[in-house]
């Protein structure tokens, strides 16, 4: 939600946050905002196919971190049925 896209990671919600906060050398990293989706989420707005195919594995087994899916009017397009829980992260 902070800032507002829709990514696709690996890695489970807490850890997820700790890597939106603390980031990596290659992204910036603030505090953050942000929920997981259920699972059987769709809409044809985001191209969620494409983003599944790439969250795999790195070859040397590591967990893909992060797939932008979206950064662009992603809130409009989930309704709030979809949302598991709300997360905060410093």
């Amino acid at each position: 939600m902070i800032p507002e896209s829709l990514i696709m990671s690996m890695l489970p919600p807490v850890e997820f946050g700790q890597y939106l906060s603390v980031g990596t050398s290659k992204r910036t990293h603030s505090p953050a905002i942000y929920f997981d989706i259920k699972d059987d989420f769709e809409n044809e707005y985001f191209d969620l196919i494409n983003a599944a195919e790439q969250c795999v594995p790195h070859s040397d087994g590591m967990v893909k971190h992060s797939i932008y899916v979206s950064i662009y009017r992603v809130l409009e397009h989930i309704s709030v049925e979809m949302i598991n829980n709300l997360y905060v992260t410093t």
